[in-house]
């Protein structure tokens, strides 16, 4: 068991000022009263300002964690073995593309659900069909 995983294609904390919908969401999903989050910045190389954005967006909220792949400091490195692992052995499936201001949300490796804090921007299934890829488009929920 992996337990929920969020995974973001960009908006809350990093595009918006305040309090977003995204944000308000992953919090939400643990049931937590200050819930543990763990931010992996790999898209940006872990470029300092996201992960400062990261952790003013979260740090009165829950406890904050950086997953550096990048082994940027001063943010540490922590083990990323438990992330590949999920990855690796298909527990987080590949083949899942969000635009901007979407999630994709995971528990225990299975697709749940996909959420957008603004309309018009989707989510999509990618996979390989012999010579072609092919995205099909998936249900986004709209969070008010």
């Amino acid at each position: 068991m992996i337990g929920t995983v969020l995974a973001l294609g960009g908006g809350g904390f990093s595009t918006l000022d305040a309090a977003s919908p995204l944000d308000d969401h992953l919090l939400s999903l643990t049931g937590a009263e200050r819930p543990k989050v763990c931010f992996v910045p790999t898209a940006s190389g872990d470029a300092d300002p996201y992960i400062e954005r990261f952790l003013a967006a979260f740090v009165e909220r829950a406890e904050t964690s950086v997953l550096s792949l990048f082994c940027h400091d001063p943010w540490g490195y922590r083990d990323p073995s438990v992330l590949l692992e999920w990855v690796g052995s298909g527990d987080l499936p590949s083949g899942y593309a969000v635009d901007q201001h979407t999630a994709l949300v995971f528990t225990d490796g299975q697709l749940v659900e996909a959420v957008s804090e603004q309309p018009g921007h989707p989510a999509y299934r990618v996979e390989r069909v012999g010579d072609e890829v092919v995205e099909t488009e998936l249900p986004v929920r709209l969070l008010a």
